[in-house]
């Protein structure tokens, strides 16, 4: 009954990416138990990965699930598919905005699909959610490309309007400081020579 719950239910319940790579990369279903693997800072709440040489290494800690040389496989086929960046493979375009931009409402990843209409091609982002799921998970809503594009150039000139009027302001502060701090010196100095 839950994998009836799971298939039906929301998408975060079922199979997702991060789950199928964790189980694929954990040792556990060797046997073997590695503990010590990072180390968080309580005072600056900041995690790092300890090094696999000091590292807690327990073998045959609990009965094997997978046999070892069908994970090593797994964990060589892992390492090759991170190396070719399979995104890209057969020719297929990297989109810029893939995997950057969020749906607002359901917070799944918006993903690129390339559309044709009247001769003309397109790039458009979609919800991933209502692109598997349906209208039940996320509203249907989609962004073309060239209105993130515009977007973006849009606040960036602003952002860069808003440097160089500020650099102004900046400058007469900084030359009144040191034309201030010069009439501070050479008052300093004139007392000095007395």
């Amino acid at each position: 009954m839950k994998h009836i719950i799971a298939i039906n239910g929301s998408p975060r319940s079922g199979w997702v990416q991060t789950a199928v790579k964790r189980i694929l990369t954990n040792e556990l279903y060797i046997g073997a138990l590695v503990n010590h693997k990072t180390v968080t800072s309580k005072i600056y709440k900041t995690k790092t990965f300890v090094p696999v040489e000091e590292q807690y290494r327990h073998e045959n800690f609990c009965e094997p699930i997978i046999d070892e040389t069908i994970w090593k496989q797994a964990q060589f086929l892992l390492d090759q598919r991170a190396k070719i960046n399979p995104r890209s493979s057969g020719g297929r375009k990297m989109h810029r905005y893939a995997g950057i931009i969020k749906c607002a409402e359901c917070g799944a990843s918006l993903v690129a699909r390339t559309r044709k209409w009247n001769g003309n091609e397109y790039v458009e982002y979609t919800c991933n959610s209502f692109h598997r799921y349906g209208k039940e998970y996320c509203t249907p809503h989609t962004v073309r490309e060239s209105q993130i594009d515009e977007l973006i150039n849009d606040e960036v000139s602003s952002f860069r309007d808003y440097i160089l009027s500020e650099s102004d302001r900046y400058d007469k502060i900084v030359r009144d400081w040191l034309r201030k701090n010069r009439c501070m010196t050479g008052r300093f100095s004139c007392t000095l020579k007395r």
